[in-house]
Parts: C-alpha cells; structure tokens; sequence
C-alpha cells in the first residue's frame, strides 16, 4: 500500500468535550488526540491494514484515493463519530453524492453510536441529522450546494465518493469550514482526469512550498478481505481501463474527452514563464510575435485573456542551401480571468495596460477578438483605442468551415477546439506552471466533452490565439 502523509499539524481543538454523553464518562486524553485508540477500544471497530493510515494522519487536510469495496462509508462513520464524542458542541457535516448515500452513512454512524449507548436525536432543521447529549450534531446531505449555505463553525467535513461530487458543491462546502478553521477529509474512488477529487490529488505544494494535503493511496491489493478470484474475474470482464480505475486507482481519462491527460502533463510545464522581459537571453537573431485571445464573458461566464508567445530562433544556415534554418517554439506565457460583471470599457482598459508592459510594447503582437453577439461593439471599441496592434475578430459558429466576411472570421467552434487539440498532441504548446490561472485552464481542458458545448473561458481564449498564430504559420 502506497502511503504518502504530506501533512500539516493539526491545530489544537476549539473545545474540549465538557458534557459527557449519557453513558460515556468524559473522553479520557487518549481519545482527545488518537482517533484510532477511540475506534478500536470504545466503537470495537477494528480497522484494516490499508484503512489505519486515516485514523494515523496528523494533518487537517486529508485526501484518500482508494479501491471499491474499500470500506470508505464506514471509516467515514467511525471519523465522525470520533470528532462528536469527544469534542463537544461539535458540528460535522457529511456530503454524499445521494441521499440514499446520505441516509446510509447516517445509519452506520447510528449504530456506532448505539455501541456508546448513546441515543441520538433528529437537530429538528435536516432531515438527515443526529443530536448528540453533549451537544454536538451529525448532519449528512447530498450534493447540491443549497443545502450547504445555512452551516457555520463546521468542526469536521467529510466528503464521500468526492469523485462523483460536482465541483460547485465542493466550492460551496469550503466556506463553512472559515470560521472555525475546521478539518476536511476527502474519499474517492477516482472517476476520470477531473474535478477537484482529480485536482487536488495531483496537486503539488502551495505558494509557500508546504504541502497542505495528507495524500493516502490504496488499491485493491492491499484490500485483503477481496478474494483474488474475485479480482481476476473482474480483470477478466472489464476493460483495462475500467479495472484500472475501480481496483487500482488510476485516473483515466473519459471516452469523450477532447484532450488527453498525457498531452497535457507533457504541455503543461515548468520550463516555461510567465511574460516578463528578458534582455539578453535570447541570440540577435530571435523573433518574437505574440498572439493575444480574448473571450468576452459578463454575467455567467468570465471574460478571460490568453498571451501566445510565438518565438522563432535563426541557429544558422544550411551548408548547402544557404538558407536560414530556425528552431521555433510556442508558449502561453500570460493567463488572466477577469471578473463578473466587469464592463467591456474596463476590459478594454485591461487590455491597454496589458499592451503597455515588455515586451508586448515592443513586440509584434496580434489581438484576436471573440466578435461573437456582444463581441463586435468592444471589437469596435478596441479599434477605436488604436492599441498599435493587429486586431483580428472571429465569430464563433456552429458551421463546418472557416469563412470570412465583411472584415471578420467565421470559425467553427468545433475548429477552434480540434486545432488547440492537435497543437498540444504534436507537441506545439506548452504553459507555464507558473501561470496563477494555469490549473482552473488545465481543469477546463480536462473537462471539455465532444458531448457538451459549453467550454471553459480560459480554454476558448486559449483556443482563439492558438488558431491565429496556426493561421499565420501557414501563410508564411
């Protein structure tokens, strides 16, 4: 069993158990800081070798990414029931996908406790909750993010089958934690290349270069209570994939996926940086054209704004033709989301200060303008500005071909998407790591399907200063 414990301290208890259940004299110091002393000696839950490494972990942050039949609802239960015996007044707040899952984890948190000859009553507001004597509550909702806004000083939450919960609702979830900077544990079987289960597992150090995350990772061969014969039969009537991600825990990537997880681990780098000057770096012989996209958004979606650094270097000519020969390379180097309800004229001053920085000041750069509805007057407006740039506009369509009229492009959004597609497999693009917008772009491409027409702002952005700068390759 893989078991990586990256963690931070646990901070020290709001407050100490002070009213002790009915039966349950108080916790002794023990219990207060060894959940698992708690589980084995008062819950009589015995937990198995891949399971001990929860009820070890010292961090507040903690994420585990482990096979089916793992054993994840009931290790669940004993966490909270842990946290409500012993600290008191303490509000844990159980998320699962469904509320049958909701009601189920309600259930065995129940018989825990009934080992305590504790009796628990409804909170009397959530029709999915248990009230313990000293105060503290259970609450188990399913994922929807209205559930979740009315909760405050949340002591514990926990998140079943996180792989499966909608990104919105973990978004809405974090913020109850606020207050009392309380803990979060996260239990997934993993689901595809997406959402924040998959980011967060793959996700390295924050800003300060601490790890924030206890990462726990367990397959079914460390389950021993799954018979091997009852593995190689599912080997044997799954796919390799599909085996892959149930029983090994590996994040595949789903059957309409436009971009691959490969070729993104591969364009997405460290090599390159953000967009900053760079006196000397390059040889005389460097040219440099930029490629600016932007995708108009207001009310739901975010305007968003790509840089495309297009960077050719003359190495010398050829002994036999005599002609130039050139290495030539293409990186997003600037990413920016501005936010909602921004006005187009104040997009249009973020684009001018953009421009006048270095090296875009200096540079040959391209501005590419989704000129699609509202696009077209701040395609105006950003002529009139006179950004001393070239301003190409393009008006995203359904059709099946490019076609150019009355001084604007007519692209396929469908073109858009397979052009930025065949730049990340052929090793084209690459972007920085650096970049504070290059994981929610990195999440975008995962998460686009051929299913669905609704793509990310960061990646349309992208995608329309990749198709200019392809665009302009040709035509030289």
């Amino acid at each position: 069993m893989k078991q990586v414990l990256e963690s931070a301290g646990l901070g020290e208890p709001t407050r100490i158990a002070t009213a002790a259940a009915r039966s349950v004299s108080q916790p002794e110091p023990i219990y207060l800081c060894s959940p698992l002393a708690f589980v084995r000696e008062k819950l009589g839950f015995q937990p198995e070798p891949q399971q001990l490494p929860i009820f070890l972990a010292s961090a507040d942050r903690g994420i585990l990414c482990c096979n089916r039949q793992f054993g994840k609802s009931t290790t669940i239960a004993a966490l909270a029931v842990h946290r409500a015996v012993c600290f008191s007044d303490s509000l844990i707040v159980v998320i699962a996908p469904t509320l049958r899952q909701s009601n189920e984890l309600i259930r065995k948190i129940a018989r825990f406790l009934r080992a305590l000859d504790i009796r628990p009553k409804a909170d009397g507001f959530n029709s999915v909750s248990l009230t313990l004597p000293n105060h503290s509550r259970i609450v188990a909702v399913p994922a929807n993010p209205d559930t979740l806004r009315g909760f405050s000083s949340v002591s514990m939450l926990l998140i079943d089958e996180a792989a499966r919960v909608p990104d919105d609702v973990y978004e809405a979830a974090t913020p109850i934690l606020a207050r009392s900077n309380g803990d979060i544990w996260l239990m997934s079987t993993p689901k595809g290349r997406r959402g924040f289960f998959h980011a967060i597992w793959n996700g390295d150090a924050d800003a300060s270069g601490h790890v924030r995350w206890t990462r726990i990772h367990a397959t079914a061969a460390d389950c021993l209570r799954i018979p091997r014969a009852f593995l190689e039969a599912e080997r044997a009537s799954k796919s390799a994939a599909e085996f892959d991600q149930e029983y090994n825990c590996v994040f595949q990537d789903a059957s309409d996926q436009l971009f691959a997880g490969a070729d993104l681990a591969v364009a997405f780098t460290d090599e390159t940086h953000t967009l900053a000057p760079e006196p000397g770096l390059w040889p005389d012989t460097t040219r440099l054209h930029y490629y600016i996209g932007l995708d108009l958004g207001k009310f739901r979606d975010h305007t968003a704004i790509s840089v495309l650094e297009f960077r050719s270097i003359a190495t010398g000519r050829n002994p036999d033709t005599y002609e130039w020969v050139t290495e030539s390379s293409l990186a997003c180097r600037c990413l920016d989301r501005v936010p909602l309800m921004t006005p187009y004229d104040k997009v249009v001053e973020r684009v001018q200060n953009l421009m006048s920085k270095e090296p875009l000041r200096s540079s040959t750069t391209t501005l590419v303008v989704d000129a699609t509805g509202v696009g077209a007057p701040v395609l105006d407006q950003l002529r009139k500005a006179k950004l001393g740039v070239s301003l190409v506009g393009i008006s995203i369509t359904s059709g099946n071909a490019a076609t150019h009229a009355n001084g604007t492009n007519n692209v396929p959004k469908t073109s858009l998407v397979s052009n930025l597609q065949i730049m990340f497999q052929n090793r084209i693009l690459t972007v920085s790591n650096e970049l504070s917008q290059a994981r929610n772009l990195r999440r975008e491409l995962l998460e686009m399907r051929a299913s669905s027409h609704h793509y990310g702002d960061l990646a349309m952005s992208l995608a329309l200063a990749a198709w200019q700068a392809r665009t302009n390759f040709r035509a030289s």
